[in-house]
């Protein structure tokens, strides 16, 4: 199994650097996602083939059973269950991925550090190609690049998901390496200072907040560990802030004045939306992936809630969503004991590398607030590997249970039907980047519409998916 995780921690490095190829598929989001489930099929293939024994049961176990029998029944009783189905295989695939990489990391502590060097490579390459912008801007004297250096992202937005990931792990990469630490630090920070000032120009304001409530969640809970990370995260941010104001005003680019906005950028109608779907609908949702669908929202197209829990909440209905915060609230909790045990046992490279894990999914969570942060195939990538090496199992919990013919087929059949939900996604978003000349993906608003599942929502619209001259809605 271990060249299979190595292989997704290399398409979410890939995910992350924001690079672009020319000639695959329609855009580098459509990679994004098509790697994403190629990693995924492969996991769960060997999974399959070799199904593992089952661990005894337990409350998470049968949180997680009913939040998925919560997915199937929303799906089923939404007016398009074959994309709910498809959405709620996708989160089983995360979920057995996450869990298996946390178990084979535990079996093998290189492992994690391997997953953890590769990932953050992807974010040295984001950082330093933004970099490369601003030296190009000082030397030519042509800042237009210093507002397009995002575009491989779709939109500023998604390049700063992608951001409150990356920062901490270029805080944590050099202290990976002995021999070349002082090159590496110096590269990080390079990387750090241009990916903040990036973030900064974008104005993202619910990735700054994210991340300004990571650093203080981190400086009060873990100790000097934690000091010297939000004080390292300070000085880069104020450097990349007087970085980015210099290139700014002598270039005149206004995009960072989002930042002192008042307003919810015109989110109020979605947000009402969004009540009003889990009012009509509390228990089981309108179903999930329901958002996809051009036209859910008037005056909107294409566009879901802008916030995660509301979105969820209205998909999935209220109870599977009480069940997901109470999952991410115990996983926070107990992965916070678990960096305070390293710190005071003196695991420096442990509790490093746990605490970048923790910043990164608090300032995603965060953002998650004001944005779909984990609709996206880059932050689900993101999510699943780095969240997935802090699931190590307790001491107790590493012995399996007796394996048993019930419990090796119920794992055979989960991992069956989340590789055949992920056959029918890619059979799905291919026919959206390559879609026929008789279907028409953007109908003109107010027509019977095709949901878009392979960017699932508004995301980009206008390059994800093809439609015939005039018909993209205004």
């Amino acid at each position: 199994m271990k060249p299979f995780f190595l292989l997704l921690s290399i398409l979410a490095a890939y995910s992350a650097s924001g690079l672009e190829s020319k000639a695959f598929l329609q855009t580098w989001y459509d990679e994004a996602r098509f790697f994403e489930i190629l990693g995924f099929l492969a996991i769960l293939s060997c999974l399959f083939v070799k199904p593992p024994s089952l661990q005894s049961p337990s409350r998470m176990n049968g949180l997680l059973a009913a939040f998925v029998l919560l997915g199937i029944a929303s799906s089923l009783r939404s007016n398009l269950p074959l994309y709910g189905l498809i959405e709620v295989t996708i989160l089983c695939s995360a979920i057995i991925v996450g869990t298996w990489l946390g178990r084979a990391a535990s079996n093998a502590p290189s492992l994690k550090i391997q997953i953890i060097a590769i990932i953050a490579t992807g974010g040295v390459i984001l950082g330093i190609r933004l970099a490369t912008n601003f030296f190009s801007a000082y030397l030519t004297g042509d800042g237009r690049g210093l507002s397009s250096a995002w575009l491989p992202f779709i939109g500023p937005r998604f390049f700063a998901k992608a951001a409150t990931w990356t920062i901490p792990l270029l805080w944590v990469a050099p202290w990976l390496t002995e021999k070349y630490r002082g090159a590496a630090s110096a590269i990080c920070t390079i990387a750090s200072v241009a990916t903040w000032a990036f973030v900064i120009g974008t104005g993202s304001r619910g990735a700054l907040v994210g991340l300004a409530i990571g650093m203080a969640a981190i400086f009060i809970l873990f100790g000097h560990v934690g000091r010297r990370y939000a004080i390292h995260q300070l000085l880069v941010a104020a450097s990349a802030f007087a970085l980015w104001q210099v290139f700014a005003i002598h270039f005149d680019i206004s995009t960072a004045d989002r930042i002192v906005t008042a307003g919810l950028s015109g989110r109020e109608s979605l947000y009402t939306t969004a009540w009003a779907d889990i009012h009509s609908s509390p228990l089981l949702g309108i179903g999930p992936m329901q958002y996809a669908m051009l036209g859910r929202h008037p005056g909107v197209p294409g566009a879901g809630p802008h916030d995660f829990p509301l979105q969820f909440a209205a998909e999935w209905g209220i109870p599977a969503f009480l069940i997901l915060c109470l999952l991410i609230v115990r996983w926070l909790v107990s992965f916070a004991v678990k960096i305070r045990s390293e710190v005071l046992q003196g695991l420096q490279q442990d509790a490093r590398i746990d605490l970048a894990i923790f910043a990164g999914a608090v300032a995603a969570l965060v953002h998650g607030l004001v944005a779909n942060v984990f609709n996206d195939p880059v932050s689900q990538l993101l999510a699943v590997t780095l969240v997935g090496l802090s699931l190590t199992p307790k001491e107790r919990q590493r012995q399996l249970a007796a394996g048993s013919k019930a419990n090796y087929f119920l794992a055979s059949v989960t991992s069956a039907a989340c590789i055949a939900g992920l056959l029918a996604s890619i059979a799905l978003g291919w026919r959206c980047i390559n879609p026929s000349p008789e279907v028409q993906q953007m109908p003109k608003f107010g027509g019977t519409v095709s949901p878009r599942l392979w960017s699932q929502g508004l995301i980009p619209f206008n390059k994800t998916c093809s439609c015939q001259q005039g018909e993209r809605p205004s």
